[in-house]
């Protein structure tokens, strides 16, 4: 009689056991949440490119569903690897109108560079009639560079090469 409450105690030790374990998985394997990129108003984005003063300023306007953005964000996620935070900031901005569309894509984009969401306010502030758009400033604040279109990797190596070499 004894051995049969010992392992009754035993089975559900390890039926309790069991449970924890499948509540533990079942917690842990929860999806991640998607990181949505913050929003930044016309203030904010001329207060970070004065802050930066010292540094050149690479400022790129796209939208997800943008091929030629699309093309051309890895050529800017490898410069910014090549380049020292001390002397060169990326900052990208969305002009993506669905959270949804701008959240999925920069969950799958490796973006080494912050993100951030902006409106029709800043847009109009900037002039930005077409994406994507590069719009670069110099070590003292200056807008140096405002394309409109793609940029090459290679040409916008060759820009901030010639800019830090000043």
């Amino acid at each position: 009689m004894r051995y049969f409450v010992k392992g009754q105690f035993h089975l559900a030790c390890a039926g309790l056991g069991l449970a924890v374990l499948l509540l533990a998985l079942c917690f842990s394997a929860s999806p991640a949440r998607a990181a949505i990129p913050p929003n930044l108003t016309p203030l904010e984005l001329l207060q970070l490119i004065n802050e930066a003063q010292g540094r050149v300023v690479v400022v790129n306007f796209f939208a997800s569903w943008c091929t030629p953005c699309a093309v051309e964000i890895p050529g800017l996620i490898t410069l910014r690897g090549e380049f020292n935070d001390d002397e060169v900031l990326f900052v990208g901005l969305s002009v993506d109108q669905d959270m949804g569309d701008i959240t999925d894509f920069v969950n799958k984009t490796p973006f080494n560079y912050p993100v951030y969401v902006v409106g029709d306010d800043v847009a109009t502030i900037f002039k930005v009639d077409s994406i994507p758009r590069l719009v670069i400033y110099d070590q003292s604040g200056r807008m140096a560079v405002d394309h409109e279109g793609l940029v090459e990797e290679d040409d916008l190596r060759q820009i901030l090469d010639a800019m830090l070499a000043q």
